[in-house]
């Protein structure tokens, strides 16, 4: 049964991101690493695309965030989280078709670690 992407929320920190259209996750792992534990330097990419260039400033290139992704259930309307890790913004696009409208993307990687201190 397809799943209903409608009323969902995506948030990057504190910041909820507005009017996104699409998300992509690709989740390649990376080969594991490490000495005493076992981490992976990425997780996949996250690719967001929508009409609003206001919830995501350059300013906040290079940063690491938490970002969720939660979206209702089509059975009982609970609310459901289907994203939810730290990323670095790495990198932003405008798409525009002729006719169309604009959308801006971002593009996130993926985070081994949850919660973990940005830099800068």
């Amino acid at each position: 049964m397809p799943i209903p992407c409608q009323g969902f929320t995506v948030q990057w920190g504190t910041a909820p991101l507005r009017e996104v259209q699409t998300l992509e996750y690709d989740a390649p792992r990376g080969l594991p690493v490490g000495r005493v534990t076992t981490w992976t330097p990425s997780l996949g990419t996250l690719r967001l695309s929508g009409f609003s260039t206001a919830f995501l400033p350059e300013s906040e290139y290079g940063k690491r965030k938490r970002l969720t992704f939660q979206g209702r259930t089509a059975t009982s309307g609970a609310v459901v989280s289907w994203f939810d890790r730290d990323c670095v913004f790495t990198d932003a696009a405008i798409e525009a078709t002729a006719n169309g409208a604009v959308r801006f993307a971002f593009t996130f990687i993926v985070q081994d670690t949850l919660g973990a201190p940005t830099n800068p």
